[in-house]
């Protein structure tokens, strides 16, 4: 027994079809590059923040003064 949509039901058109996964597809992509747009941010982020505290660390350690050896 078929179903039988009323006036203004589902499409049944191809084209129809195709137009609507084209939105959709195009709206996932859409998507995507914004996720991949926010993890490269964070990694970017991650990189400048692990680089500041390498910078730090540098910064506290004693520096040799000019004309005293170090231990070898």
């Amino acid at each position: 027994m078929a179903q039988q949509f009323p006036a203004g039901g589902p499409n049944q058109s191809g084209s129809s079809f195709r137009q609507r996964l084209g939105w959709y597809l195009m709206g996932v992509a859409i998507g995507l590059v914004l996720v991949g747009m926010i993890f490269q941010a964070r990694a970017i982020r991650s990189q400048r923040m692990q680089a500041a505290q390498q910078a730090q660390q540098q910064q506290q350690q004693p520096q040799p003064q000019a004309g005293q050896e170090s231990a070898p």
